[in-house]
């Protein structure tokens, strides 16, 4: 049986609604887009974790709105259990830790990016329903 591990992810919006998104800097899957974010420690929240992982990665500070979504994906070696949320932010200086790029983009721009399969599922949600997360932000 392979090993399942709990990872959370931020969907992090601006105040014009474009969407932050970080570039892997290394390891297996180096050069690939993701919406920064960890694994969750044992006796750690999900948001506490996502907290954490976004100050230890990029040195901000997020609000966390709500779940996005949550499903299990399975890599080869491993499966993991993602669970994404809506948060936005300020304007914060970002400073990339473990990435070594990030950009602000608009969601029309989303597919041009070369994502990590496993955010697929979030990608087409995100698309789909863009303006009823804008409207539950406002």
């Amino acid at each position: 049986m392979l090993f399942k591990k709990k990872v959370v992810c931020g969907i992090v919006l601006n105040n014009k609604g474009d969407l932050l998104i970080t570039r892997r800097a290394k390891g297996d899957y180096k050069g690939q887009w993701e919406f920064p974010g960890g694994k969750v420690e044992a006796n750690e929240s999900n948001i506490d974790c996502l907290h954490r992982e976004l100050f230890e990665e990029l040195k901000i500070t997020v609000k966390v709105h709500f779940k996005f979504m949550e499903f299990d994906y399975q890599y080869p070696e491993f499966k993991i259990n993602l669970i994404s949320y809506i948060c936005t932010m300020d304007k914060q200086n970002i400073v990339m830790v473990d990435h070594d790029k990030y950009e602000w983009i608009k969601i029309s721009s989303i597919f041009e990016y070369n994502f990590l399969v496993a955010d697929d599922a979030i990608l087409r949600n995100l698309k789909k329903n863009f303006q009823q997360i804008i409207i539950k932000l406002a």
